[in-house]
């Protein structure tokens, strides 16, 4: 967790640290389809929509019609190499991101 402009940043991450020295492993101890759920204490709502910032980015005419487009579709989190949704949300704020890791 890290802190930027008075919020904090989250990464979670989930590592597989089966060992097993037999090629012949049951398949349920090697392939699972995890979910991480995020939730705010007491139900609140803590996670605010993610804005790209302006100060990283140089003058892309893509990526302002990518931003008017999906102007109204809040983006709370980032999945990489899973997908990631939000439930119980606003437009600017969310109480619940769930994380679903197919395999």
């Amino acid at each position: 967790m890290r802190q930027k402009n008075g919020e904090f940043l989250l990464s979670t991450f989930l590592i597989n640290r089966y060992e097993n020295d037999d090629n012949n492993a049951p398949v349920e101890h090697i392939l699972f389809q995890p979910e991480l759920t995020i939730t705010g204490l007491d139900d609140e709502y803590v996670f605010v929509r993610r804005d790209i910032s302006q100060d990283n980015l140089i003058d892309d005419e893509d990526l302002d019609r990518s931003k008017l487009l999906y102007r109204n579709n809040p983006d709370f989190a980032i999945g990489h190499g899973c997908s990631v949704q939000w439930y119980d949300f606003t437009n600017e704020i969310a109480k619940t991101v769930k994380n679903y890791i197919y395999t």
